[in-house]
């Protein structure tokens, strides 16, 4: 069913959609009106069902366990103590992150690596220090063991 309504459009706005009509994009100011509503319309229920996505993970987030900030000390010590017995180097991350060599180039990844001004700035950081400050924020929740 079809309803004719009046509207007002600013000179612009009227400007930019008879320049598709007249290019031959669309057959009628109205179907130029019609597509611009279709597509609000989609962006809005996507805008909605992403929301609605947000909110559930977040509600299972909130009611999940928590987790004491021993148990993270401990979880984070465990972390820590299997680096370590792994080891950790520059060749190693290249191998298992590509893409990180892929951006500075490969002798620019190990030039300077762990030293402040040298190599990039991504090594520059410490994870051991992300992480440790990462465990001491209040309320922290994470997943239950497996």
């Amino acid at each position: 069913m079809t309803v004719r309504s009046s509207i007002s459009l600013t000179d612009p706005q009227n400007h930019f959609a008879r320049t598709l009509v007249e290019s031959g994009q669309y057959a009628s100011l109205s179907s130029v009106l019609q597509h611009g509503l279709e597509l609000l319309r989609q962006k809005i229920e996507a805008e909605e069902l992403e929301l609605a996505a947000l909110r559930q993970l977040v509600d299972r987030r909130v009611s999940g366990p928590i987790i004491s900030s021993a148990e993270m000390d401990a979880r984070i010590d465990r972390m820590f103590a299997d680096q370590d017995r792994r080891g950790w180097s520059p060749a190693i991350e290249e191998e298992t992150h590509p893409e990180a060599a892929q951006q500075t180039g490969p002798a620019q990844a190990h030039a300077g690596a762990g030293e402040p001004g040298g190599g990039n700035a991504a090594q520059d950081v410490q994870p051991r220090d992300a992480v440790e400050d990462a465990h001491r924020q209040p309320g922290l929740r994470l997943p239950a063991p497996p």
